[in-house]
């Protein structure tokens, strides 16, 4: 099994002692500084609207993966990104295990 080495506190509730226990299992905390609400499934337009309009200057976009439908969250990702790129940002994928 791999170990992962990124953890994020729902809703960012980072605390110093899930912090503590995930730094003594290797684990570094990830944050992000927009967070759309994909999750709610607001729509196609609302998640893009989000996104486009809180952009910081080197922004971690949080989106999710689970918890039933995403095809809202599919669908944003298809406007945003190409979108970004025509912004002038580039994308980095983290290594959230290792082998």
């Amino acid at each position: 099994m791999a170990a992962v080495n990124y953890y994020r506190a729902p809703g960012g509730a980072f605390t110093s002692d899930s912090r503590a226990i995930a730094a003594a299992s290797g684990m570094r905390p990830l944050g992000w500084s927009v967070d759309p609400r994909d999750w709610s499934r607001p729509g196609l337009p609302a998640i893009v609207a989000a996104v486009e309009g809180k952009l910081p200057r080197r922004p971690t976009v949080l989106f999710h993966d689970g918890g039933g439908d995403r095809s809202e969250t599919v669908a944003a990702l298809k406007v945003y990104l190409p979108w970004l790129a025509k912004q002038g940002y580039s994308f980095t994928v983290l290594a959230l295990t290792t082998p």
